[in-house]
């Protein structure tokens, strides 16, 4: 079980929200005001200081029931309101979304890349949201310092770790049967072949070296799918390679596009080490942690309900997922083109101006968690 793997989880579940936020919010027809102000108070949430430096810290990692409780205190952390059935769905796409990014790095430090492409493009979708530009900055800091630190057998770790997390998880996706990345039965279909992996010591397949000095070339399946590699920088935004971890739900693919050879599938690819998260659900000092670190994420108990809304993310009139196993049920989710996304964020720019961001939010915490919140709501922003 790692104890490195918090900072994955959190940031890339988070950011992974933001991205589904983002498109809903658009499709509901949510006023350009209203939308912008939840938006901010997400980013600042999860991008909080103090939140950020918890999470570099050694943890157990969360069990599901944990990380929904982290989850739903972040959506309520701003003048939105979720039914349950929402947030439920929500977590769901959640998990799914960031469960396929996470099966299909080709090496365990395309993590890194995973983060990072969570963590810029919320920096880009806040960059004139005042403070929280200075704060996405400054947890992009210190994810890239935590980052730097760990070696690949750590990454590779972390990485099995975030794959027992959601092993239990199967909900089908429109979006996802749409593009032929998953199966009818919730499994998904891995893209096989591409780029080498950038890692200094990835080379390529094919060639063994014996001891006496020999060299013997074999050929082996795939291998005309396998490409050179791209000489990308996970750090430097212009120059990274890996697209898992871009925002999914604004992509323009291509209609054309062939659908993936030899898919492998989720059952195989996390088939190792499963009881690392019955070790997490066991831990005494969980609830513990789970109070200090969800109180950093800034809900406050009062709240001016005039300035509230509730929105039903999707059809609360259908049947719920059923958790822990495979779901019978497809969440539809669209994608918004590159046109919507343009016109929404010109209009989201056109009054960040003027809202006024000094409003708190509200929330009262359920106990298990009601500490955890606390830490931003004592004035830790």
């Amino acid at each position: 079980m790692s104890l490195l793997a918090m900072p994955f989880l959190i940031i890339n579940y988070g950011g992974e929200m933001i991205y589904i936020l983002e498109q809903r919010l658009h499709s509901q027809q949510i006023k350009a005001e209203k939308a912008q102000k939840v938006l901010y108070d997400l980013t600042r949430a999860l991008f909080n200081e103090a939140f950020i430096s918890e999470l570099l810290r050694p943890h157990a990692l969360y069990t599901p029931e944990q990380t929904r409780d982290v989850c739903n205190k972040l959506a309520q952390s701003s003048i939105m309101k979720l039914s349950c059935d929402s947030m439920d769905k929500l977590f769901d796409l959640v998990v799914m979304g960031v469960k396929y990014q996470v099966m299909s790095a080709k090496h365990p430090t395309e993590l890194i890349d995973i983060t990072l492409n969570h963590i810029d493009y919320v920096s880009a979708l806040g960059k004139q949201a005042g403070p929280a530009s200075s704060a996405i900055d400054s947890a992009r800091s210190a994810f890239i310092n935590f980052a730097k630190e760990l070696r690949v057998s750590e990454y590779a770790q972390v990485r099995q770790a975030l794959l027992d997390f959601s092993i239990r998880k199967r909900v089908k996706v429109s979006l996802f049967l749409q593009e032929k990345m998953q199966h009818h039965d919730g499994r998904f279909v891995i893209q096989q072949g591409g780029p080498l992996p950038d890692d200094a010591n990835v080379q390529v397949p094919g060639t063994i070296r014996h001891e006496d000095g020999s060299v013997e070339n074999f050929s082996y399946p795939l291998q005309d799918a396998v490409r050179p590699k791209l000489g990308g920088d996970p750090y430097d935004p212009s120059k990274r390679a890996c697209t898992l971890g871009q925002n999914f739900y604004t992509i323009e693919r291509k209609k054309d596009e062939p659908a993936p050879a030899a898919p492998t599938t989720s059952h195989t690819a996390a088939k190792h080490n499963t009881s690392s998260l019955q070790a997490v659900k066991s831990m005494s000092a969980g609830t513990a942690e789970l109070n200090a670190l969800g109180s950093l994420l800034g809900v406050s108990s009062e709240r001016p309900s005039a300035q509230g809304f509730k929105v039903s993310l999707f059809d609360d009139n259908e049947g719920s997922p059923q958790h822990g196993g495979a779901s019978t049920e497809v969440i539809n989710i669209p994608r918004m083109t590159r046109e919507d996304l343009e016109r929404y964020n010109k209009e989201l720019c056109g009054v960040i101006e003027g809202i006024d961001f000094d409003t708190p939010a509200d929330h009262t915490a359920p106990a298990e968690i009601s500490d955890l919140l606390e830490m931003v709501s004592d004035g830790k922003m």
